[in-house]
């Protein structure tokens, strides 16, 4: 049996006007794994994050923390909320201290920790995340990819075993998003379950261990990413594109169909270009 750390069964979940947002949506989350959650705008990924954290109480359906259904009452959902953590897609939304410190000091004090405590979990957020630059500013005059990094550590003081990240890519120039995806790669390696929703098709297809496609509420497919990202007919039903590399690697199989029982879809760049290598063919 997998080991699912979170787990969500037959959610429904309407808002004050009546939409819909998720209509019979399960998931099942296995511990230390990159999860990613992809699909349109509206599809009801957000939704479904608020509810994995408590935020929000389905209609109907269950949500389960590490194989327990999880209460509604003020000190499940205090623990619940520290072991499971969001970062919002606005960083601006989430961050309302004057400066970096306070800011990720906030989530440790309101666990009733010693002021030393507190410090000390600061202090080595700042160093796993390399923000020691930052420790002093005003949140306010950071950087967009700086405020992500900021927001990521303000969950991290909190000790999460589960990170959630709502399109943490969005709004932000390569370098950031390069950034945030290798300390979310370190966290992972570090032990955390980190679950993410992105449009950056590129980015979840290298990344992720499993995938869910989400659209009006419902689980259109899930698999392993290659699994996913083969399927025309779900990525276009959901508007979604191909990973370039898949896009490279179905055009050479075309005209060499052999190469498909030779080698497996490639997961990356580095990939690709060794299996081009071997091939002998130039890039």
């Amino acid at each position: 049996m997998l080991n699912n750390i979170i787990e969500a069964v037959d959610l429904h979940y309407k808002y004050p006007d009546n939409t819909h947002a998720i209509k019979g949506l399960s998931i099942r989350v296995e511990k230390g794994k990159k999860i990613g959650i992809v699909g349109p705008n509206g599809a009801g990924k957000t939704t479904l994050f608020l509810h994995l954290n408590g935020v929000y109480k389905p209609f109907s359906g269950k949500i389960f923390f590490e194989g327990k259904e999880i209460k509604y009452n003020k000190r499940e959902m205090i623990r619940l909320r520290s072991k499971v953590g969001i970062v919002f897609q606005d960083s601006n939304v989430q961050l309302f201290s004057s400066s970096v410190f306070q800011e990720i000091s906030f989530g440790p004090m309101n666990l009733g920790l010693s002021e030393d405590e507190v410090k000390a979990r600061v202090e080595k957020v700042i160093d796993q995340l390399d923000i020691r630059n930052l420790r002093d500013r005003p949140t306010h005059f950071l950087s967009g990819g700086e405020k992500k990094k900021v927001s990521i550590a303000a969950i991290l003081s909190m000790e999460p075993e589960v990170i959630i990240l709502d399109e943490p890519l969005a709004n932000l120039d390569p370098k950031s998003a390069k950034d945030i995806m290798g300390i979310l790669e370190g966290l992972n390696e570090d032990g955390k379950t980190i679950i993410i929703s992105t449009h950056d098709v590129n980015s979840i297809y290298s990344w992720a261990d499993y995938i869910y496609i989400i659209n009006d509420g419902k689980i259109l497919k899930e698999g392993k990413p290659q699994e996913i990202f083969e399927d025309t007919k779900v990525l276009k039903s959901a508007n979604l594109q191909k990973p370039w590399i898949v896009d490279v690697f179905e055009q050479i199989i075309k005209s060499n169909p052999e190469i498909k029982e030779q080698y497996p879809l490639p997961r990356s760049k580095k990939e690709l270009f060794e299996m081009l290598g071997k091939l002998k063919i130039k890039v």
